[in-house]
């Protein structure tokens, strides 16, 4: 065998300057705080101060240029103008964190078997606009059904090209719409758009509406022409599809369907979806030619046997009527999925708050709580107090202000 010799000081040398090489590296970044938010088992989203100081700052301007997130890393945007055409998810689990001062404008892309978690920070006032081009989700997948997203804060704005939806599937032929993917939504402020015949949050045309799971946040959801606020899209395929899987647990929802869409199941032609609500303040609004029919804010006008199934917890009541501005009256018990099915607008919300007389609005600028409760119990039996935005306090606030307590707004002087 041939010997080699070896240089132990030039090994030295690069060791050293390896390591020199990455403290520079760490060093040039300062670590920046931002907010987890997670669920209990009690489905109670819970709140983390947490920090990163080895990530990558994404800081472009050439609105032309595309890019990868290649590591299973964290990012960074921190400038208010930092554009893309767009950014690709290339590692089964990636993390992209918005400072307050930070506005990110780009398509989205998060191939299947991908998850990408966004967060913010203590202010929440990053904002992300994402617009896909034809046939394609503002944030989705990418020539396939979209992976997971996580949003546990923020400003998110999605808005999908001609047949796809805001947030969820693209549109690539007659037959070949695709599923929303996973969405879980934690906290942050959402609104997302659906292209022409596209779901705000799910599928794209001819797309089944994926699986959306919603524990907390502020969220609009506003479906293309025939189709669904959340579910799916327009179905002009020789497939069946359906709206999917709906979950939400907390938060304030409004989800707007368009022409034969429902507010929360199926766009045009499409059965519903697999819908329960354990929490939060839920409104669905079904487009105006499922309000000439006298159909519902959920399920689908494909017939009875295809409005999908609507669980509501024993602790929510529900108003239904054509409009917000007409409710016919609150249903009870038993009344209150029929009610779901057969009135164009409905407000689904904890009984306790509904009592109070709380106000609401369009495009989801509610005011009320975060399902934060046990959904086996929601009627307080102590004073349990929260923020505007939805976020339990740990006692009762000092700081002036207004806030929520058991359901009734109150002013702290």
């Amino acid at each position: 065998m041939k010997k080699t010799y070896t240089n132990k000081k030039s090994v030295i040398m690069i060791v050293i300057t390896m390591f020199l090489s990455t403290v520079t590296a760490w060093a040039e970044n300062p670590s920046v705080k931002y907010i987890s938010r997670e669920c209990d088992d009690n489905y109670q989203v819970v709140e983390k101060s947490l920090s990163v100081s080895n990530y990558t700052i994404l800081d472009g301007t050439d609105a032309s240029k595309e890019i990868y997130l290649e590591d299973d890393a964290w990012y960074v945007v921190k400038d208010y103008e930092v554009k893309y055409s767009r950014i690709i998810v290339n590692h089964p689990n990636c993390h992209l964190i918005l400072t307050d001062d930070a506005q990110l404008e780009a398509q989205i892309c998060i191939p299947v078997n991908h998850t990408l978690t966004i967060y913010a920070q203590e202010g929440g006032l990053g904002r992300i606009i994402a617009h896909g081009l034809k046939n394609q989700p503002g944030i989705g997948g990418l020539d396939g059904q979209m992976g997971v997203l996580n949003i546990e804060g923020c400003y998110v704005i999605a808005t999908g090209g001609e047949c796809a939806a805001g947030i969820g599937g693209g549109f690539f032929g007659e037959n070949n719409g695709l599923d929303g993917g996973i969405v879980n939504i934690y906290g942050g402020k959402v609104k997302a758009y659906g292209g022409r015949f596209g779901a705000g949050i799910g599928g794209a045309q001819n797309g089944n509406g994926g699986e959306v799971y919603i524990y907390g946040g502020n969220i609009y959801a506003g479906g293309g022409e025939d189709a669904a606020g959340i579910g799916s899209g327009e179905n002009k395929s020789e497939n069946s599809i359906n709206g999917g899987t709906v979950m939400i647990y907390g938060g304030s929802v409004f989800a707007d369907g368009r022409g034969w869409g429902a507010g929360i199941g199926a766009g045009e032609d499409a059965e519903g979806a697999n819908v329960k609500v354990y929490g939060g303040i839920v409104e669905a609004r079904a487009g105006g030619c499922v309000a000439v029919k006298n159909g519902g804010a959920f399920g689908s006008m494909a017939g009875e046997n295809h409005l999908g199934t609507l669980t509501i917890s024993d602790a929510m009541t529900v108003f239904s009527g054509s409009t917000p501005q007409n409710i016919e009256r609150e249903f009870p018990g038993g009344e209150r999925v029929t009610a779901c099915y057969n009135h164009p607008y409905t407000r689904i919300e904890v009984r306790a708050a509904a009592a109070k007389g709380m106000t609401f609005c369009d495009e989801n600028e509610t005011t009320g709580i975060s399902k934060m409760e046990d959904v086996k119990s929601l009627e307080p039996k102590a004073e349990v107090w929260y923020s505007l935005n939805g976020a339990r306090l740990t006692e009762k606030p000092t700081t002036p202000g207004i806030y929520i307590c058991n359901g009734k707004k109150i002013a702290i002087r």
